[in-house]
């Protein structure tokens, strides 16, 4: 805690922050907690170590059968609507990889300012799987999409200049300054009325809220589907053979 910031940092740093089951738990349960904190006016989404986060563990999704993927896909889904629902704003701070289902929960967050060394991309594609954490969802409110349709068909990871030209991230700062220009970017946020900044969050999101938890579910079928396809497992297998 750093009030008014409160600092949410993924903490596997020897795994580039790549996500796990009981690493969503603990996301959605301290989001919820900020929520309601009086003494936190921003929310600040970072990575420890070299990453925001690379993606899911995919020595632990290789392992997935259908049914725990879509469980796993659920927990994340919950993720992305406790920073979605947060009662203050939510900032990302990527930095090093922001892949997968690290950029997509990411993506649900009201700020993204990311480091000029960043890679960022969805890359799910090249083991043979859709979004996992609502990326087919979020990213074409974001960018489009045309532009979502190559990022996720293609699996290209990208710079955050790229990113920052089609309004996948905010703003793009020297690596060297970014937790210092994250955290004025907060500071300045927690300077605003907090009941403005809610209003003004809740009136942003309304236009696409109805149809998101819909969407969410149907990825996640589409997600576990996917772990059934032979593809798929050959593509696991060469990933983690490499």
């Amino acid at each position: 805690m750093e009030p008014p910031l409160a600092w949410v940092l993924l903490n596997r740093p020897e795994k580039h922050n790549a996500l796990t089951p009981s690493m969503a738990d603990g996301l959605v349960e301290f989001l919820g907690r900020l929520s309601t904190d009086s003494d936190v006016r921003v929310v600040m989404l970072a990575g420890e170590g070299r990453s925001f986060c690379a993606g899911a563990d995919v020595s632990r999704l290789a392992q997935f059968k259908p049914a725990d993927a879509v469980r796993f896909h659920r927990k994340l889904n919950l993720v992305c609507w406790a920073i979605r629902s947060c009662m203050k704003p939510v900032v990302a701070v990527l930095h090093g990889y922001a892949l997968g289902g690290g950029l997509e929960i990411a993506e649900w967050a009201d700020i993204r300012i990311a480091a000029d060394n960043a890679k960022i991309g969805q890359p799910e594609v090249n083991i043979g799987l859709n979004g996992g954490a609502g990326g087919t969802i979020m990213l074409p409110r974001l960018v489009g999409r045309g532009v979502a349709s190559y990022l996720a068909m293609t699996g290209e990871i990208v710079d955050a200049q790229y990113a920052l030209s089609v309004g996948l991230v905010d703003l793009v700062v020297d690596a060297c300054s970014l937790m210092d220009k994250a955290r004025e970017l907060g500071l300045k946020l927690a300077s605003k009325p907090p009941e403005a900044l809610w209003a003004i969050k809740q009136a942003l999101s309304r236009f696409d809220e109805m149809s998101s938890w819909a969407g969410l579910e149907y990825e996640a079928s589409l997600f576990g589907h996917l772990f059934s396809e032979e593809e798929t497992r050959r593509r696991f297998d060469e990933f983690l053979k490499r």
